[in-house]
């Protein structure tokens, strides 16, 4: 080696068995030094070699345990478990599951509903750790249930029963013990049922044949169609399906004004009780109308129409017996 500073670095190394190699870059010994002795301060770090001190990027951390090709981290948070609930609802304890309306609440702040179904028998669904808030409601029956879900159930799997103690009923109103069943107004009234106030009314509708899901006790139940109103007590027990039957002993008649046999258009009807021992007709009509062809409910007895056709009013009596279902004309001149 011509160079004597070459030959003091091969020296330095010749202990260690390493070998210097002859062939160098052509470059001043200046320019070499210079590089080695730069300003920290203006110093520029390689592309992808971490500065000295600085942060270390990203793509040199290491990897979380477990990752790998199509891992996506986490963040370090620790999966949650979740458990498949099935909601169960029964009249009684021994009884079948029934088709109720659920609304699962989880009881944060604010709470909210996480699940809802409006007519369904075990409903399943998923829940996480928490507390919640079950209601369910059976036709005029609801109960309401807290739960707890912990964050180590032990059962991925679980059934929540809710023993709703509801009776049926079922009832049936006909002209006459049966005749087949009427449509009109249903309406359901407390007449003696614990922590329920009497007199009051549960539920109504116009159902021919309704369904009422109700709470132990006794209930009033009225039916009115037409121009008949009846009523009927009837128990309710747990489980247990009752069909009260109402009789209005009543008649179904339709009233038709005919001229030159041809039902009339535009025409007015009054309906009156017809008075006894030649007294005169009620001034407020019992039922009106103005139908071309006035249907009525009435119960079993003796009545006067009048009919207003074309300016002028006619009158004609009838009678009707319990059970009568049947059209009456009026032949007008």
């Amino acid at each position: 080696m011509r160079d004597p500073l070459l030959r003091r670095i091969a020296g330095l190394f010749a202990p260690l068995g390493l070998a210097v190699p002859l062939i160098l870059a052509p470059m001043s010994v200046e320019a070499t030094l210079d590089r080695g002795t730069a300003d920290p301060a203006t110093a520029r770090p390689v592309a992808g070699i971490p500065a000295a001190g600085g942060a270390v990027p990203a793509s040199f951390r290491p990897a979380p345990r477990g990752a790998g090709p199509g891992h996506a981290s986490t963040g370090g948070a620790v999966p949650v478990p979740r458990m498949a609930l099935t909601l169960d609802a029964v009249a009684t304890a021994a009884g079948p599951s029934v088709p109720a309306a659920w609304s699962v609440v989880a009881l944060g702040d604010p709470a909210r509903t996480v699940f809802s179904s409006p007519n369904q028998a075990r409903p399943t669904l998923h829940l996480g750790p928490g507390r919640y808030e079950a209601r369910v409601t059976y036709g005029a029956v609801q109960a309401v249930e807290r739960f707890e879900v912990a964050a180590d159930a032990p059962a991925p799997q679980e059934v929540r029963r809710v023993v709703l103690n509801a009776g049926t009923l079922r009832p049936v109103a006909g002209l006459v013990a049966g005749s087949p069943p009427l449509e009109g107004l249903w309406t359901v009234i407390v007449e003696s049922v614990p922590e329920r106030r009497a007199g009051a009314v549960v539920v109504s509708t116009t159902a021919r044949q309704p369904v009422f899901h109700l709470a132990p006790g006794h209930y009033r139940l009225r039916f009115e169609t037409g121009q008949v109103q009846a009523e009927t007590v009837a128990r309710v027990a747990p489980g247990a399906l009752t069909q009260p039957r109402i009789a209005l002993r009543a008649a179904d008649i339709t009233l038709v004004s005919l001229r030159g046999g041809r039902p009339l258009l535009g025409v007015h009807w009054q309906l009156f009780e017809r008075p006894r021992q030649d007294r005169p007709v009620a001034d407020a009509p019992l039922a009106e109308s103005a139908a071309p062809r006035a249907r009525f409910v009435l119960p079993g007895g003796a009545y006067v129409v009048r009919v207003l056709a074309d300016g002028r009013w006619y009158e004609q009596p009838f009678s009707v017996a319990p059970g009568t279902v049947r059209e009456i004309p009026l032949i007008l001149p």
